[in-house]
C-alpha cells in the first residue's frame, strides 16, 4: 500500500509524549514517596519495566521504519487515540493523587489503567506497526454506475484482499469522494483477516463533475480504541457525473429579441449576381418569380431565385460563461458551498435551454472552456436530440475559470449566453442573454444545532459533542458565513444592461422559468 498519511505535527509530538511522559512522571512520584504503601511499591515495581519495554519496543519500531521501509520515525511514534492520550494522562494524575492525597483506591484505578495502555502499545508496536499487515494486502475501489447523472443514488464498493489483522484489532478505512461528498466509514473483523472482503455504502446524491476520488485513509486499532496503527492511504479512483438537464418553460423568447435567429439572413453576394441566378422553371415555382426578358431569350420559362436564406432550420451558438477569477478553486478559495451551487445550476440551465431550442427545430451548437489550469480552451459541440450524452460529458468538466473572458467566445454568428450577470458592453449585448443570478440559486450556510447543558447538538455518545469540536465547527460556520457574503458581493454587478434579456428561476424540482429582467 502507498505510504503513511502525514498528521498535524504539534499534534502527534503530544500524542507520542503522551506515551511515555505520563507514565515516567507517575513511576518517579510513586518511587520517592516518603511513606511508600504497598500500592506505591506496586505502581513503582509495574510500571517501570512496562515503560522501559515501550521504550525499547518504540526504538526498534523506529529504526525499522527509517531504515528497512523509509517511513517517518514520528508516524512509527504515534499510535495513541484520542483515547488512549486521555487514559495516560488520566492514569497518571490518579497515581498522583493516591500518593499526595494517601488515598489508596487512586492507586488501583491509575496503575490499572497504565498498565492496560502499555501492554496495548507493546502489541500494537510489535503486531500492527510494521508492514507486515500491508505486505499482501490490495485495496480497490469504484463505484456502480462509473458515469452517474446527477442526483442519482451511487454506491461505492470497496474490496480488500488479504488483510492481515491481528487479534484484537480491526480494520477501518475512511474517505470521501470529494469537498462536497460525505465520508463514507469502514470496519472490518479480526475474523475476516486473510481472505477477500466486499464493502458496500451509498455514499450520496451525486455530485456534478469529473471527480478524482480522495484516497482512503486505512489503518489498524484496537477494540479498546487506544493504540492505532500508521495510516496508509490507498484506494484512488474515478467518478464522472453527467449534469441533469433542466426543463424550461417559456423557452420561445430565448429566439427573438437579441440572437435574430428567426429572422431571414441576407445572402452575401455581389450587387450584380442576384439577376444571374437563375433556372428552369419546375412544377410548385412561384410565378412572380418568372423572369420574363430571359424567358423569352432562352425559349423556356425561366425563375428568379431567391436572394436571402428562409428561416426554416435557424442556427444559435450556446454559449456558458464561466470566467470569474473570484471563484476560483484553490487554497484561498471560498469555504462556502455557493460558488459550486451556482455553475452547477448554470450547467443544468445551460443544457436545458439547448434542449428546449432543439425540441423546436433549431441548430444548437454549444461553446464552454474547459481543460487543466494553463490548459483552457473552448469547445464545441452540436447539440441534437438524440446525442445529450456528448453535451452532458462535456458539462460534467465544467467549472469556473479566469482566463477566457467571454468576448473571446463570441462571434458574429447568433448567439445565446448563459451566464450569472447582465452584460456590461456593447459586444455583450449583442446576444441574447439568459442569468442565472446567484442570490437565487444559492443559499445560505444552515445555522448550527443548538446545544445547552442538558441537550447535546448531536447524538448521545458521538465525539462531535466535545468542546473541541464544537468550536471548530462554530469557527468553520463563522468563516463559511463571511465567504457566504462575500460571494453576494462577487455577484453585483452594477453598470448592468437587462432590457431584452431573460432571467432564469426555480419553478419546481428539475424546472426552470424564463422571465424577463425587470
Amino acid at each position: 500500500m502507498a505510504a503513511p498519511a502525514r498528521r498535524r505535527r504539534p499534534v502527534q509530538l503530544f500524542r507520542i509524549a503522551s506515551l511515555l511522559l505520563p507514565s515516567a512522571v507517575a513511576w518517579e512520584v510513586a518511587s520517592m514517596a516518603l511513606q511508600r504503601t504497598p500500592l506505591d511499591e506496586a505502581v513503582a515495581h509495574a510500571l517501570g519495566p512496562l515503560w522501559l519495554a515501550t521504550v525499547g519496543a518504540l526504538l526498534a519500531r523506529g529504526v525499522d521504519a527509517r531504515v528497512r521501509r523509509g517511513v517517518p520515525w514520528l508516524d512509527a511514534f504515534d499510535v495513541l487515540t484520542a483515547s488512549g492520550t486521555s487514559m495516560a494522562w488520566t492514569g497518571a494524575v490518579a497515581v498522583l493523587g493516591s500518593v499526595w492525597l494517601g488515598w489508596a483506591s487512586l492507586s488501583v484505578v491509575g496503575l490499572f489503567g497504565l498498565c492496560t495502555l502499555h501492554v496495548v502499545a507493546l502489541w500494537t508496536l510489535v503486531r500492527a506497526c510494521g508492514d507486515d499487515p500491508w505486505r499482501r494486502a490490495s485495496l480497490s475501489r469504484r463505484f456502480a454506475p462509473a458515469t452517474a447523472v446527477e442526483g442519482d443514488p451511487v454506491t461505492e464498493e470497496l474490496r480488500l484482499a488479504a488483510p492481515r489483522i491481528p487479534a484484537g484489532f480491526r480494520l477501518f478505512a475512511s474517505g470521501r469522494i470529494g469537498p462536497r461528498w460525505p465520508v463514507s466509514r469502514y470496519v472490518v473483523q479480526a475474523a475476516d483477516s486473510s481472505g477477500e472482503v466486499v464493502l458496500e455504502s451509498e455514499v450520496g446524491p451525486a455530485v456534478r463533475g469529473a471527480h478524482d476520488a480522495e484516497p482512503l485513509e486505512v489503518w489498524l486499532q484496537d477494540v479498546l480504541g487506544l493504540c492505532h496503527s500508521p495510516r496508509v492511504r490507498e484506494g484512488a479512483a474515478q467518478l464522472v457525473v453527467r449534469p441533469r438537464p433542466a426543463r424550461i418553460e417559456g423557452a420561445r423568447p430565448v429566439l427573438q429579441g437579441g440572437g435574430h435567429a428567426e429572422e431571414p439572413r441576407t445572402a452575401l453576394r455581389m450587387p450584380t449576381s442576384g439577376s444571374f441566378r437563375l433556372r428552369e422553371y419546375q412544377p410548385g415555382d412561384d410565378v412572380r418569380r418568372i423572369h420574363w426578358l430571359r424567358s423569352l431569350t432562352a425559349q423556356q420559362i425561366v425563375v428568379r431565385l431567391p436572394d436571402e436564406l428562409p428561416p426554416d432550420r435557424p442556427a444559435v451558438r450556446l454559449v456558458l460563461d464561466t470566467f470569474h477569477p473570484g471563484l476560483l478553486p484553490g487554497p484561498t478559495s471560498l469555504s462556502c458551498r455557493a460558488p459550486e451551487d451556482l455553475i452547477d445550476a448554470l450547467v443544468r440551465v445551460w443544457l436545458g435551454v439547448g434542449r428546449a431550442l432543439v425540441d423546436r427545430g433549431v441548430r444548437v451548437t454549444v461553446v464552454a472552456v474547459v481543460g487543466a489550469e494553463g490548459e483552457l480552451a473552448p469547445v464545441r459541440r452540436p447539440l441534437h436530440r438524440r446525442g445529450l450524452a456528448q453535451a452532458e460529458g462535456l458539462g460534467a468538466r465544467v467549472r469556473w475559470q479566469g482566463a477566457l473572458p467571454l468576448v473571446e467566445l463570441l462571434t458574429d454568428e447568433p448567439s445565446i449566453v448563459v451566464s450569472h450577470r447582465l452584460p456590461v458592453d456593447d459586444v455583450e449585448d449583442a446576444a441574447r442573454w439568459v442569468v442565472v443570478p446567484g442570490g437565487i440559486w444559492t443559499e445560505a450556510p444552515a445555522p448550527l444545532p443548538r446545544a445547552s447543558a442538558f441537550r447535546h447538538a448531536h447524538p448521545a455518545g458521538s465525539p462531535d459533542n466535545r468542546p473541541s469540536r464544537r468550536r471548530e465547527e462554530r469557527a468553520r460556520w463563522r468563516r463559511e458565513r463571511a465567504d457566504y457574503d462575500a460571494f453576494r458581493v462577487l455577484c453585483q454587478h452594477s453598470q448592468a444592461r437587462g432590457v431584452g434579456h431573460l432571467i432564469a428561476r426555480p419553478a419546481g424540482p428539475g424546472q426552470v422559468r424564463l422571465e424577463p429582467v425587470p
